[in-house]
């Protein structure tokens, strides 16, 4: 019994020392998160500091995740992105101006080897300006040695020679009259993001522009008269 009670302690022992060690751990992990929040309450214009964390995180999962024995990495001079919504307040600059702050500084190093990522570019202001200066910037940066991905809503802003251009597949291979009817039994948009295809295919100027948009409204129930007017001012035929 004695020796029993012994092997039971010991193991126990080692039991508390392992809770000790990742207790440590956990408490390394809520330093480093409560200063980082304290950093961000406490600033008065958190916009460059977000972006310097949220580059951080990118460059971390880049080099954390990629198994170093399949690929050789070779954008380690810098990360640039803009993402999300680069609106102050305190410094007075709508979101269209802190994008543009933020993208004028990958514009800056986009001669060096690295990454841009810019998503949603000129979102935040009219369209047709827009338009121009997310072409005008994928011009600027098609012959770079830096890779950028771009994300946009704006039509044929890649149909240029050194472009690649790919879509969201979307509802494109859905049959939109069976989808139709089903969302008569279900709710509307859980039956459209179940179908909603996010994956991305290759595409050339002359593939279709996709229709997603007025697809939905079609099968959520706008009225018929506005989507042909609305088709024809697109310049696209109306659907029988």
């Amino acid at each position: 019994i004695e020796s029993a009670q012994r092997k039971v302690e010991g193991r126990n022992f080692d039991i508390r020392k392992q809770l000790l060690e990742y207790d440590d751990v956990s408490n390394d992990q809520r330093k480093v998160l409560y200063g980082q929040r304290n950093e961000v309450l406490e600033e008065a214009d958190s916009g460059p500091l977000v972006a310097n964390l949220r580059d951080a995180a990118i460059t971390d999962f880049v080099r954390t995740y990629v198994p170093a024995e399949s690929m050789e990495l070779g954008l380690s001079n810098y990360i640039k992105s803009s993402i999300g919504d680069m609106q102050s307040t305190d410094s007075g600059l709508s979101t269209f101006g802190g994008e543009v702050r933020v993208v004028s500084e990958a514009m800056e190093r986009a001669d060096e080897e690295g990454l841009i990522l810019i998503d949603e570019l000129a979102r935040g202001t009219n369209p047709e300006e827009g338009y121009a200066i997310s072409k005008a910037i994928v011009k600027y940066l098609k012959d770079k040695p830096a890779i950028s991905l771009i994300t946009t809503h704006y039509d044929n802003v890649a149909d240029m020679d050194g472009v690649q251009h790919l879509q969201v597949i979307g509802l494109s291979e859905l049959n939109l009259d069976d989808l139709t009817e089903e969302i008569k039994y279900g709710d509307g948009m859980t039956i459209i993001n179940k179908y909603m295809n996010y994956r991305l295919r290759v595409v050339d100027k002359s593939t279709p522009i996709p229709k997603d948009a007025i697809n939905i409204a079609r099968i959520m129930g706008l009225k018929r008269e506005i989507l042909e007017s609305a088709e024809e001012i697109m310049g696209l035929s109306s659907r029988a």
